[in-house]
Parts: C-alpha cells; structure tokens; sequence
C-alpha cells in the first residue's frame, strides 16, 4: 500500500502539477485554452465582488431588523 501511495504521488506531480513555465508554453500554443482561461478568472473575480456586496447587503439588513426590533 505504501508503494502504491508512492507511484500515485509521483503520477500526480508528473502529470497534473505542472511548473509556471510549462504552463506559459501550453497557453501559447493553446489560444482557446488561454481564453477560456481568462475567462474563468474574470468570473472568479466577478463571484468575488459578488460575493462581498451580498455580504454587505446581509449586514446592512441585519442592522435594519436589528434597529426595527428595537423600536
């Protein structure tokens, strides 16, 4: 079992934890994977506004309830 979670280390970094520069190489031989890599990257970032304007929005409708209990 050891040998096995070994080999399966090695196969990982071999095959899918690639270096930055081979990942430059393949965007530049791949436009379309460079695109559709930016665009998941622009959308990861618009999740991220997204996410902290809904946060905001939360605490400003909590203080709003908070206050309306109050009175």
């Amino acid at each position: 079992m050891i040998d096995s979670h070994g080999d399966m280390e090695t196969l990982i970094k071999d095959k899918f934890l690639f270096s930055n520069e081979k990942i430059q190489g393949f965007l530049d031989t791949n436009p379309v994977q460079r695109t559709l890599r930016e665009q998941v990257e622009e959308l990861k970032l618009k999740i991220q506004d997204l996410e902290n304007l809904n946060r905001l929005a939360q605490d400003r409708i909590a203080e709003t309830d908070k206050g309306a209990s109050d009175n």
